[in-house]
């Protein structure tokens, strides 16, 4: 099973939107032409999202092709990490 599979997952960047992307698509059976043509975009800019190469991609074409894999936005806050959390993420340990 995926690590975004079903799950509420925090996406910090564009690597891991990509992922969830590419990965919701597969599991929807879409090609990447069909989620550009849903959403109104080249495919290029699909294949490039799902890669995480569009770090500043235009935010509303980004909703297009969520809106065309039939996926939604959550804001939750994030959670707040104790000093020897921090260290352990930042050290490979988390």
């Amino acid at each position: 099973m995926s690590r975004y599979h079903d799950t509420m997952r925090s996406i910090r960047n564009a690597g891991e939107l990509g992922a969830a992307l590419r990965e919701r698509r597969l599991r929807a059976g879409l090609t990447q032409a069909q989620v550009a043509e849903r959403a109104e975009v080249s495919r290029a800019f699909v294949t490039e999202l799902e890669r995480g190469r569009r770090p500043r991609a235009e935010l509303m074409r980004v909703f297009m092709v969520m809106r065309a894999l039939e996926t939604g936005l959550e804001l939750v806050d994030a959670p707040t990490k104790t000093a020897d959390q921090a260290l352990s993420e930042l050290l490979g340990f988390a």
